[in-house]
């Protein structure tokens, strides 16, 4: 109980906070040009770093164009011809493929509900 009462005192009562307080007014003000120096010299720094991955970039995406061939800007493939400009005919006859389906099975259905129709053979 002693101890929680000294560490509300310490941390929780104003004098803890004056003297950080008096710290930070009494630490002399930094001047403004050695400061945008070293402002200037981190961005300098962090660029260089950013100019060196993005060159690593280009030359690892030439070396890439370069041996796998320029992409086609419409991002189908070459092989493909004048397919790749619409939808592919395997598409268009499985749709067509699915309507028959459903077609027969309609009719196949109709004709159980009605068994005379189908036993007049």
């Amino acid at each position: 109980s002693l101890e929680l009462k000294s560490l509300s005192e310490d941390f929780f009562q104003s004098k803890s906070t004056d003297d950080t307080e008096m710290q930070v007014e009494e630490e002399p003000p930094v001047d403004p040009q050695i400061l945008k120096d070293l402002i200037r010299t981190q961005v300098a720094a962090e660029t260089k770093k950013l100019s060196n991955e993005v060159n690593r970039l280009k030359t690892a995406l030439a070396r890439h164009q370069a041996k796998n061939g320029p992409r086609d800007p419409s991002g189908a493939s070459k092989k493909l011809g004048k397919q790749a400009a619409g939808p592919s005919n395997a598409t268009a006859d499985a749709k067509k493929k699915k309507e028959r389906q459903k077609s027969k099975k309609k009719s196949q259905q109709s004709s159980n509900k009605n068994p005379s129709n189908s036993k007049r053979n």
